[in-house]
C-alpha cells in the first residue's frame, strides 16, 4: 500500500479515470495469471483496451506466456511490440489525447513527470535482478515478473522516444514493483535490517507523495488535489449552503 499510494493511487488513479479502470482490470489478470488460459488472458486484455487502448501493451506478455512454440511466442511478442512502437511514433494521440490545457498551440505531446513515474519501477527491476538468487529462495519466481522487470528497465530510455507512451505503458508494470518492494524483507535475515528497510521505504513513499502534490507542474489545477483539508476557511463546502 505504501509503494502504490503516491504515484499509482494519488497521481494517476485519481485523475486518469479511463486508464485507471483498464489498469484495474489488468491487475486482476496479473493476480490470477496462472489460473487463466491464453485465450482468457487475451479476452481480458481486450476488455481493458476497451477502456484505454494502452492496455494492448499487455498482449506482449500474453504472447510470451502462451503455450505455443518458442519461436511463435517470441515472434508474436515482437510483432505486438513493433505495432505499439509504430503507433506511438506515428499516431501518439491514439494512445493519449491530452487536453489543450496541457498543450501550447502546435506543441508536442509530452509528460514531464514520466521519469518520476518510471524511476521507481526501474529501481525495483534493478533490485530484482541484482538480488535474483536470494529473491527466488525467499519469494519464488515467475516469468511474468521477470518480463515486467525487463520492460521497466526498457521504459527508461523509451522516455526519449515518447514520454507519454512510456509513462502510459509503464503504469501496467506496477504489480511487479509492488511485489519486489514488498518481498525484499524476505531476503533480509537480520530483523534490524528488515525494520530499517521498511522505515526507509515508507519514508521514500511519503517523500514521493509530497513531491508530487506540491511540486508537480500542474498540481495547482488538478481537482483531486483540492481536498477539503486545504480549502480556505471562507469556502462553502456543503450543498445546502447554495440553496
Amino acid at each position: 500500500m505504501a509503494v502504490a499510494t503516491p504515484l499509482l493511487v494519488i497521481a494517476f488513479a485519481m485523475s486518469g479515470i479511463r486508464q485507471a479502470i483498464a489498469v484495474g482490470i489488468i491487475f486482476h489478470l496479473i493476480a490470477r495469471w496462472h489460473n487463466y488460459r491464453t485465450i482468457t488472458r487475451m479476452l481480458i486484455v481486450l476488455l481493458a483496451s476497451a477502456f484505454h487502448f494502452s492496455a494492448i501493451f499487455m498482449m506482449i506478455f500474453v504472447a510470451l506466456g502462451s503455450n505455443a512454440a518458442h519461436v511463435v511466442r517470441i515472434g508474436g511478442a515482437v510483432i505486438i511490440a513493433l505495432f505499439i512502437v509504430a503507433l506511438v511514433a506515428f499516431s501518439p494521440s491514439s494512445v493519449e489525447a491530452y487536453s489543450r490545457l496541457y498543450l501550447v498551440e502546435g506543441g508536442k505531446l509530452a509528460a514531464p513527470g514520466a521519469i518520476v513515474q518510471i524511476a521507481p519501477l526501474a529501481f525495483a527491476a534493478v533490485i530484482y535482478f541484482a538480488n535474483r538468487d536470494a529473491w527466488t529462495r525467499a519469494n519464488g519466481d515467475n516469468s511474468l515478473n521477470r518480463g515486467m522487470a525487463w520492460a521497466a528497465i526498457i521504459a527508461v530510455p523509451a522516455i526519449l522516444v515518447s514520454s507519454v507512451g512510456a509513462y502510459r505503458f509503464a503504469l501496467y508494470l506496477w504489480p511487479m514493483a509492488m511485489t519486489v518492494y514488498g518481498g525484499v524483507p524476505g531476503t533480509v535475515e537480520n530483523g534490524v535490517g528488515r525494520l530499517f528497510y521498511r522505515v526507509c521505504l515508507v519514508a521514500a513513499a511519503f517523500a514521493l507523495l509530497l513531491g508530487w502534490l506540491l511540486l508537480a507542474n500542474n498540481s495547482y489545477a488538478w481537482i483531486p488535489y483540492q481536498s477539503w483539508l486545504n480549502q480556505p476557511g471562507d469556502v462553502l463546502l456543503w450543498r445546502w449552503h447554495y440553496r
